[in-house]
């Protein structure tokens, strides 16, 4: 089975029929929701793969966030994996700080979007096994402003998402990018989705690393940069979180 590929010079507009959605490896239960069964298909090198019920959520309409992800996943199977995690992850997070209702919500959609912008970036440096030039990193920082923009030419209603995927390279001491937000300026769902990046990051394979770190060892790293880097309230919840069964996916 084949996805559908979106023309990326029309992309964040409505995607027409014969749009796929590849599925969630976890439930959330959400109580809106789009249930969509995907068969099976073969990556680059042949494996097989099957792929289960898609729940997601619909702040964003259904349409709009199926063809989204399935670029990102056409795109870069990588990166559109750790964003299912993520969403996983920040609601988890999320409900933990006290978000509850449109603002839950929101959380979710952002998580689940926050990398959407790599599809402007040359898969050549996505997969790069080594250090990015100075040039590469630049554009690889682009795409949580180009994310967002997508998000917002598709409707101004998202904007609570689209500042949630704009802000979460910020950090609290104003050295992230792309506005150098600092503290308070940053958005709750910024703060939260950054924890949850970096956490993620650090605990699967990455084609710049070799190994992973612990969940334990991951908690360390971001405790170790509170209040410079990560707000201490989310990190608090993740950790307050973690375990091998609540964020097994």
């Amino acid at each position: 089975m084949h996805g559908f590929a979106l023309d990326r010079r029309e992309f964040g507009y409505l995607v027409g029929e014969g749009t796929r959605f590849a599925g969630m490896r976890c439930g959330y239960g959400w109580d809106l929701a789009r249930y969509l069964r995907f068969g099976v298909r073969f990556d680059g090198l042949g494996r097989r793969v099957t792929f289960t019920d898609a729940k997601w959520s619909v702040a964003v309409a259904p349409t709009i966030a199926q063809g989204w992800m399935s670029s990102l996943f056409n795109y870069d199977e990588i990166t559109f994996f750790h964003s299912e995690r993520m969403v996983h992850l920040v609601d988890s997070i999320s409900q933990a700080v006290g978000l509850d209702g449109d603002d839950l919500i929101e959380a979710r959609e952002a998580a689940g979007f926050h990398d959407l912008g790599k599809v402007e970036v040359p898969i050549s440096i996505l997969g790069k096994a080594g250090t990015l030039t100075k040039e590469e990193f630049v554009a690889v920082k682009a795409h949580s402003a180009v994310g967002a923009d997508l998000i917002l030419k598709a409707s101004p209603d998202f904007w609570n998402i689209a500042q949630g995927v704009r802000t979460h390279h910020e950090r609290l001491d104003g050295s992230g990018y792309p506005d150098g937000l600092k503290g308070a300026e940053i958005p709750i769902l910024g703060r939260i989705i950054a924890v949850a990046d970096v956490f993620d990051a650090l605990t699967h394979p990455r084609p710049y690393r070799k190994g992973m770190f612990s969940a334990e060892s991951a908690l360390e790293f971001l405790a170790d940069n509170v209040e410079s880097s990560f707000d201490p309230h989310v990190v608090s919840a993740l950790t307050s979180i973690v375990d091998s069964t609540s964020l097994g996916c």
